[in-house]
């Protein structure tokens, strides 16, 4: 069995839907509607690409294409004007966790962010000590409890 622990720096960012437009060449292209979604995709795939390459240096990245365990904890800004305990407005944790998924597979750790079988622990707080972003554990092999085993 595999794993890899990583943190990313960054405001995790919601997937939110994508407006449809045209480009130069007249082709139809799909752009995301937050523009903060992309940044923090390529911020999730840098972590992982560096986090593999300090604990497997020299190997190339698997490019996973069995089922995969997740856990994280979103670390989020939290404003001047608020004193509740957890973070219970927009975005939602859904939807951050849809745009890690898509960072991880960026990365090329994994072949497809449907091969998350396992969801763990995942939950969204306030970044009171620590810098905004996420800490994840990606975790993988043949050995991966099933539903109903």
């Amino acid at each position: 069995m595999g794993q890899l622990e990583t943190s990313v720096y960054g405001t995790p960012a919601p997937k939110g839907s994508y407006n449809a437009v045209r480009n130069r060449a007249g082709r139809q292209v799909f752009l995301p509607a937050s523009r903060h979604e992309p940044i923090w995709r390529a911020q999730v795939a840098a972590a992982i690409r560096g986090a593999w390459i300090r604990t497997h240096p020299g190997e190339p990245l698997p490019h996973y294409d069995g089922p995969i365990g997740y856990e994280a904890i979103y670390y989020m800004p939290r404003p001047k004007s608020v004193h509740r305990l957890l973070p219970t407005v927009p975005p939602d944790l859904d939807k951050i966790t849809r745009s890690t998924w898509d960072g991880i597979t960026d990365s090329g750790l994994i072949v497809d962010d449907s091969r998350i079988t396992i969801i763990g622990l995942c939950a969204k707080v306030y970044a009171d000590r620590r810098q905004p972003g996420a800490w994840i554990r990606i975790s993988w092999g043949d050995d991966m409890p099933g539903i109903g085993d």
